[in-house]
């Protein structure tokens, strides 16, 4: 078994993945919150993930969390009394996890969307200059990359404080830098940075804290036993940018979404 080196996310396509072998693989409970999802294409990410973050989980931390993960009052899974941080998302294509040790982390993967109209969306969750941003891009192509990578960017940042989208995600901007290539954005509020790939025909968002994002690696596993099969390669990551800007201060973040 390879030995990870954290914080990392942790890859799956669902096009390789048979539901067979992870219902032969997967607990009970595992299997009835699966079958709650009526397309067999979500089922199989459902049980793929639980299954990622159990077997990821597993190596790190020397034990089998199946009975001692737990959720927070607004629904984030969490190990107690451990410094190992989790987070998980999936698409009807794939599957992603981040872990990190001593911080809080977030991860959001998101599929590449015909452009089609994003207006209604995008005015829902961009702040007034986002979607400006939004609307200055001269192709669909660019239209639909940027809208993406915006919604996947402000899902990784607010899993990582635990709030999801309890909180306005409108209220949250990603403020550009004037740069043409910028994946890396920093909070100086919340010391957290994201940053922001394209693989799998996905943006993929990673939230962490920002001393641990240089050492930030990706995995791709191996469908067949849900195990780290190869790292991923990755260009560097563009300058740090303090671009994260919370608009409205007044919401009460609680401590990371877990109840003290």
């Amino acid at each position: 078994m390879t030995e990870l080196a954290l914080p990392g996310v942790f890859l799956l396509e669902n096009r390789l993945l048979c539901e067979r072998f992870l219902r032969s693989v997967s607990t009970t409970s595992d299997i009835e919150c699966a079958d709650r999802q009526h397309d067999p294409t979500v089922r199989r990410v459902v049980l793929a993930g639980r299954l990622m973050v159990r077997s990821i989980l597993r190596q790190v931390v020397g034990f089998d969390p199946c009975n001692r993960l737990r959720r927070s009052f607004l629904q984030k899974p969490y190990l107690p009394d451990c410094d190992v941080h989790f987070n998980l998302s999936n698409s009807r294509k794939a599957v992603a996890v981040v872990v990190a040790r001593g911080h809080q982390c977030g991860v959001d993967i998101e599929p590449l969307h015909p452009s089609g109209n994003l207006k209604d969306v995008a005015t829902a969750f961009m702040s007034a200059s986002e979607y400006q941003n939004l609307a200055s891009k001269r192709t669909s192509h660019d239209r639909s990359w940027f809208f993406v990578e915006a919604w996947s960017r402000k899902e990784a940042f607010l899993k990582a404080l635990g709030v999801g989208l309890a909180f306005p995600p409108d209220k949250v901007e990603f403020f550009p830098s004037g740069r043409s290539t910028q994946d890396l954005w920093y909070s100086e509020t919340t010391g957290l940075t994201v940053r922001t790939f394209r693989m799998l025909g996905h943006a993929l968002s990673v939230c962490l804290h920002d001393e641990q994002m240089p050492t930030l690696r990706l995995y791709q596993l191996n469908p067949d036993c849900l195990e780290v099969d190869t790292a991923i390669e990755t260009r560097p990551a563009s300058v740090k940018h303090t671009g994260i800007h919370i608009l409205d201060q007044s919401f009460p973040f609680p401590s990371q979404g877990v109840r003290q």
